[in-house]
């Protein structure tokens, strides 16, 4: 297991002690005072790497997220924004990821509990890694993420592939439930002409 498995601030503040312990041996090893420029390079350097790998796993959950480009830069913003809250971030890709199972069409409450680092709904902060390879697209529309005061998102439920956003939980268990509705008659269509042709 790399220096760079981590999930959350805690990860990432054991990252920078393993590396700069590393650093600090090497230079010790070679009878080398440690200069304070040096030092402070070292620093920027590192937190300009932790922060790439780290957006580059936020790039992947929105990837996974949705193949609309308008939606992107809103649903980056919301990870941001339970981020910042020290909420957990609950991506259904990383459920799926975790599952082994990107095909899933509705995350039930009992593939939750699954084991896994890669589980944000179980562990706090980022998974240890990306879960996909985001598009280009994808990640201009992360780094230029609008500032909103959205925590929620749930898919519509005409099925165009955009999704409902919301402040607070009230209005996104509204849109959620309209969402489950709508998925729930499509299924008992599939069904039904499923069993129509088989007869």
């Amino acid at each position: 297991m790399g220096p760079f498995f981590f999930a959350g601030r805690k990860g990432l503040g054991c990252c920078q002690r393993i590396l700069h312990t590393k650093w600090a041996r090497n230079m010790k090893r070679r009878s080398m005072k440690t200069p304070p420029t040096q030092i402070r390079k070292f620093r920027v350097i590192l937190g300009e790497l932790i922060s790439f790998l780290s957006m580059s796993h936020a790039n992947s959950i929105v990837e996974e997220e949705t193949g609309r480009a308008d939606d992107k830069g809103k649903i980056a913003s919301v990870y941001l924004n339970r981020l910042s809250k020290g909420m957990k971030l609950s991506a259904d890709p990383t459920v799926k990821y975790a599952l082994r199972d990107f095909e899933l069409k509705r995350i039930y409450t009992k593939y939750l509990s699954v084991e896994s680092p890669y589980n944000t709904y179980k562990y706090s902060g980022l998974p240890p890694g990306p879960i996909c390879t985001p598009s280009s697209e994808t990640i201009d529309a992360v780094l230029n993420a609008p500032k909103t005061n959205y925590l929620y998102f749930v898919a519509k439920p005409d099925f165009s592939g955009y999704s409902n956003f919301s402040e607070t939980f009230e209005q996104h268990l509204k849109y959620a439930r309209e969402y489950q509705k709508s998925l729930d008659e499509q299924i008992k269509i599939g069904q039904a002409e499923k069993e129509k042709a088989g007869h």
